[in-house]
């Protein structure tokens, strides 16, 4: 989730790529992302971070992109207010093994975590999750990344979201949904 540019997600195909030589398991890769025009014009309060994103932050050379992408990658433009349930309901992609968030903002996160959650969603029994803005200087538990996270686990009594143990992480952004 938030493919701006596009490196990461060229990234995770490569390295769908290579777990597929590796285990013979087919893996697609999806990409979601508001499109073209970067971050939405409706950012919101204190909770977005309008101290470190504006609207329009991180467009997107939709045509470059797609150029570098493989026939196992998809990518899905538009909000995640709409994209998401629409990924779910649609049915046919395969079951959920690893979710890179970089929405940056908390509105945006909170729409996207909804893939664990809605009627319909196909997950492995353990899905990783990675959050890249959870570590910065500027963040706290009260917006973006960490605040989406803390109320994903409140609102939902059978899937949480937590920290990764066991494995050493300089970072310490990666998850996991138990």
């Amino acid at each position: 989730f938030g493919v701006a540019r596009g490196d990461g997600l060229v990234a995770l195909q490569a390295e769908a790529e290579a777990v597929e030589r590796e285990t013979g398991l087919q893996i697609r890769v999806f990409g979601f992302d508001n499109g073209p025009g970067g971050l939405p014009e409706w950012i919101g309060d204190h909770r977005d971070h309008p101290d470190a994103w504006q609207p329009g932050d991180y467009p997107m050379d939709e045509a470059w992109l797609r150029g570098r992408l493989a026939p196992r990658t998809t990518l899905i433009l538009g909000n995640v207010r709409e994209t998401v349930p629409a990924f779910v309901r649609d049915g046919s992609a395969p079951p959920i093994g690893f979710i890179a968030v970089d929405l940056d903002l908390y509105s945006s996160t909170t729409l996207a975590l909804r893939i664990l959650t809605l009627p319909g969603r196909k997950l492995l029994r353990r899905t990783f999750l990675y959050f890249d803005d959870i570590d910065q200087v500027f963040t706290h538990r009260f917006a973006g990344e960490l605040l989406a996270i803390d109320e994903f686990n409140a609102a939902n009594a059978t899937i949480k979201i937590d920290r990764l143990r066991g494995l050493e992480d300089s970072k310490g952004d990666i998850r996991s949904v138990t």
